[in-house]
């Protein structure tokens, strides 16, 4: 029902329907012998009441010191998800034991409970998550990948005494970059650039870079993708696999190809730059950086931040997304762009966007013919936040004859958002949610009919503020602390 691959998801019992853990706010360590019913089926009030005592169980523990490392990160995807769901008073509620936990875990030197992509929505003074928190738990997080990398690659660790201390030298590895160096005789040579992702499927990430990927030089750079995820044989993967010079597919749970095979594998294809998509995201392989298979590497595009590990040269961006006063917070050395960090694919995927021909009308989308103005946000709807909301109420109570369009992602934050909009004097039929669209150029196609776009602010639009821009919808935005 939501969109999500049933592996992620969980099947009610009385309606039969799929829905993803973050849709409910639950996850597999809250569900006994995985018999769940649906908000819909037992009503929001009893649902909320069921999990806020599971929850309510869970961070005691954590509070007391007596969770296994099992039971704290559930409870810390218990609190994302609370977030996910709009229900902040419960979010609000857990939110300190989480932040208190993860702080005591870096303190002991421990990979804390809190991931790095979730903290990047916890950014706020707050919530106690800081930049430098923000950054260390990414530092944390690396250096684990780092270890596991060498640990399930067997590779002894060199220790060389001076001055009767014992210092860790270099790591031994399979290969030697020497190889991948440019003499005299490689004037003519192109520059090898790898670019490893989880996200050549059906995902934002590819929908930006796909025109970038296929309009590199190819008298001056040889290209070469390296996914890391399943085949979905979506559009994104067919151009990529037919126009792009090397495509190679590293299965993600794959006994024979191990991230010290991939890391073999790419550094014998004499790559010079290696560009890491991934970052701390889904489905990542940040273990194959770490083994350093490339002797320069990139960060860039799919994560919105630092991805903290030492293996990492550089991360691309701008001087908006990360403004001088912000190099700290990045273990990267950093590379600025002239203007926008950002690469899409609209010129060539999308070119017919405005084409008035093709353009539906409003009430193919369940929207009033007649309001002053449609205000719309398309972002998943667990990144508005309480204060947020509250502002587009008022802007909705001063414009009486304006509607909100939202997405309709997850199920759970509709019915809170209505009840809320409610509690504030604004009628929920004055809140419109729209379902997923596919393809993409259709749902581009509809956000022409929005009159102005408002974005969500502690973690921002990105891929939905370009689709806003590029749809012809002005936008409005605030800039913040941190990337995001």
């Amino acid at each position: 029902s939501c969109g999500y691959l049933e592996a992620e998801a969980i099947k009610c019992k009385v309606c039969e329907r799929w829905f993803c853990f973050g849709c409910m706010c639950l996850s597999a360590a809250t569900v006994p012998a995985k018999v769940w019913r649906c908000s819909d089926c037992v009503g929001q009030e009893d649902y909320d009441r069921v999990q806020c005592t599971l929850i309510e169980a869970s961070r005691t523990r954590v509070e007391t010191g007596t969770a296994t490392a099992q039971e704290c990160d559930g409870f810390s995807q218990l609190v994302f998800d609370l977030l996910c769901a709009c229900h902040w008073d419960e979010w609000e509620r857990n939110m300190p034991t989480l932040v208190r936990h993860a702080r005591k875990q870096l303190g002991e030197g421990k990979v804390p409970a809190v991931m790095p992509f979730h903290s990047l929505h916890y950014g706020t003074t707050e919530t106690g998550v800081d930049q430098e928190m923000v950054r260390d738990i990414a530092k944390a997080y690396a250096t684990h990948a780092k270890k596991e990398a060498y640990r399930r690659a067997r590779v002894a660790r060199k220790v060389c005494k001076r001055g009767g201390e014992e210092h860790e030298g270099e790591q031994v590895r399979s290969w030697r970059h020497e190889r991948l160096g440019f003499a005299p005789s490689d004037q003519l040579r192109r520059l090898r650039i790898g670019y490893l992702s989880a996200d050549f499927v059906d995902h934002p990430t590819a929908d930006l870079i796909q025109s970038a990927l296929i309009k590199h030089n190819a008298k001056r750079f040889e290209i070469f993708c390296y996914s890391i995820s399943r085949d979905d044989d979506c559009s994104y993967r067919r151009t990529l696999r037919t126009q792009v010079e090397h495509f190679t597919h590293f299965p993600s749970c794959s006994k024979t190809h191990s991230d010290k095979q991939c890391a073999e594998l790419i550094a014998a294809d004499g790559i010079h730059v290696l560009v890491n998509l991934n970052g701390h995201t889904a489905d990542n392989r940040n273990g194959i950086c770490a083994l350093r298979p490339a002797p320069v590497q990139v960060l860039y595009l799919g994560y919105p931040g630092t991805l903290g590990g030492d293996y990492m040269d550089y991360n691309v961006v701008d001087e908006v997304v990360c403004p001088a006063e912000h190099r700290e917070f990045y273990t990267e050395r950093l590379l600025y762009m002239p203007h926008c960090y950002q690469a899409n694919s609209f010129a060539e995927l999308y070119a017919d966007i405005l084409d008035p021909a093709t353009l539906p009308r409003r009430a193919d989308h369940q929207l009033p013919d007649q309001p002053t103005v449609v205000l719309c946000n398309f972002c998943r709807l667990g990144r508005i936040t309480r204060p947020l909301f509250a502002v587009w109420m008022r802007i909705l109570r001063r414009v009486p004859t304006s509607v909100l369009w939202l997405y309709s992602h997850p199920r759970a934050a509709v019915g809170r958002l209505q009840a809320t909009a409610r509690q504030m004097g604004v009628s929920p039929e004055r809140l419109i949610f729209a379902p997923p669209c596919s393809p993409k150029l259709e749902h581009l196609k509809r956000v022409t009919l929005a009159d102005l776009a408002l974005d969500t602010l502690v973690y921002n639009g990105h891929t939905t503020a370009s689709d806003m821009l590029w749809a012809g919808v002005p936008l409005i935005t605030m800039r913040g602390d941190t990337w995001p």
